[in-house]
């Protein structure tokens, strides 16, 4: 019966990532930005500068660029590699979940939460939204195995932790928020002596090597500035105030972004929010107030201890509860794990689990997930288009120098968010020029108030325009 059941959650997890990805997917810039860094490598140059962050004094370490670029150039740069490289790290994640757990808690717990997380729409979501932060959720269950043989003690190294979360924070800089969470932990287990100390900071400093040299050219300023913020975002909290990247007061909806991430790790989006907080209160109920394994209350510590980071930080985006993505609903399905070890709490817990799991098939098998069109939806510009209106220019512009130009969401960021289409412009063969006499406009959604510009064609959401100077 566990066989059969696994083995429809995964055909059932397959369905769900694979069928009509390539209509889904789609060129971001910065997932555009991730491949023209990685293109310097193939002119021989050293790349020290990483991934770009949300403040423009940020940069992370280089280190995935060179991780990426063997798969990047042995796919000739294809513009959809990133794309399925996250699918197919998303589809593995899925039975990862169920050996990891196994091992580590039971094999009830391992049964419910693969069946939550092959359904999970969070998770879905990540799939089809390609970025390096994706590869840190089955570096989660690493880090599993890893903390589970120090609380047991299988292992008295604990370095190895130190160096998955420095690699961990390459890709994503909120990882930074594991770093506090394990120190801590470690100090509390005491774990540490003289040598662990020494060889988990050279542990976690290695991946940022990189980052390092760069910074080290310019006074170790983006170093300074991060260590300045931590206390900058602390006392923005502890004042009440909620300041967003251009520095204006926005209103605080942190709660709610908790909230509807833990509701988004087990219910489709219609669902309000506060569902959200049904499910964590009798949780950390059911981990605080009675007594656990060690183990599982330090993934209880985890999870609320990162959560308690992202308050203070305020107005999370989603990505950002990536470092702590799948706490919830393995925490969630041990508690249901627990239930139905007592008779008369049986039927409870087949109801929730037939509940969740039926209604996030609902919504898979719609015209809101799988059979959606993606040129009508919201916020999305598919490859297809995007692939379309750089052939526009480059048939039009010929063998002449030009400049691009693009109008859209998020024009705010650095480069007006245009990396993407630059990218797929190098691909082509004709990649832009930062001066030119000719300049291309690409306009992202409505382009009916875009006067003085010559049109040159559309592609769904798409239009292009020319200026000659």
């Amino acid at each position: 019966m566990e066989t059969l059941v696994l083995l429809v959650t995964f055909i059932v997890s397959l369905i769900a990532r694979l069928h009509n990805s390539g209509a889904f997917a789609t060129i971001t810039a910065e997932v555009g930005q991730h491949y023209l860094e990685t293109i310097k490598l193939l002119e021989g140059n050293l790349l020290l500068d990483g991934p770009l962050t949300s403040h423009s004094w940020l940069r992370l370490s280089s280190t995935p660029y060179y991780l990426f670029f063997p798969f990047f150039a042995g796919l000739k740069f294809h513009p959809l590699t990133l794309n399925f490289l996250v699918i197919l790290v998303n589809i593995l994640t899925v039975p990862l979940n169920y050996i990891v757990v196994k091992k580590t808690i039971d094999r009830n717990t391992a049964i419910i939460s693969t069946a939550f997380l092959s359904v999970s729409p969070l998770f879905l979501l990540f799939g089809r939204t390609p970025g390096f932060y994706s590869f840190i959720i089955p570096l989660l269950y690493v880090l599993f195995l890893l903390v589970y043989n120090i609380v047991n003690n299988k292992n008295k190294m604990i370095w190895p932790i130190f160096l998955l979360i420095g690699f961990m924070t390459t890709l994503h800089a909120a990882s930074f928020m594991l770093l506090p969470i394990f120190v801590s932990l470690f100090i509390f287990l005491r774990k540490f002596n003289q040598r662990q100390i020494l060889a988990s900071i050279a542990a976690f400093a290695s991946s940022h090597i990189p980052f390092f040299l760069v910074d080290s050219t310019n006074g170790f300023r983006m170093t300074i500035n991060f260590l300045l913020w931590i206390p900058y975002k602390l006392f923005n909290f502890l004042t009440g105030q909620t300041i967003g990247l251009n520095r204006t007061k926005v209103i605080d909806i942190t709660l709610i972004n908790i909230s509807d991430f833990i509701k988004s790790g087990l219910l489709i989006p219609e669902i309000h929010w506060i569902f959200g907080l049904v499910v964590i209160i009798p949780v950390a109920v059911y981990f605080i107030v009675k007594k656990r394994s060690l183990f599982e209350r330090v993934l209880c510590y985890w999870l609320f201890a990162g959560l308690l980071f992202l308050f203070i930080h305020k107005n999370p985006p989603i990505h950002y509860f990536v470092p702590v993505f799948v706490l919830p609903i393995i925490l969630f399905s041990k508690v249901l794990s627990n239930l139905w070890k007592i008779n008369d709490k049986k039927i409870f817990v087949i109801l929730a689990v037939i509940s969740i799991i039926t209604i996030n098939l609902g919504f898979i098998f719609s015209k809101k997930y799988l059979f959606y069109n993606p040129e009508v939806a919201y916020g999305f510009t598919a490859f297809k288009d995007q692939q379309k209106i750089t052939m526009m220019i480059i048939k039009d512009v010929k063998k002449n120098k030009y400049s691009l130009s693009r109008i859209g969401p998020f024009d705010s960021y650095q480069g007006q968010s245009k990396e993407g289409y630059e990218f797929l412009l190098w691909w082509q063969g004709n990649p832009p020029s930062k001066q030119a006499k000719i300049i291309y406009v690409i306009v992202e959604g409505r382009s009916d108030r875009i006067k003085n510009m010559k049109k040159i064609g559309t592609s769904g959401k798409l239009t292009l325009f020319r200026i000659n100077n």
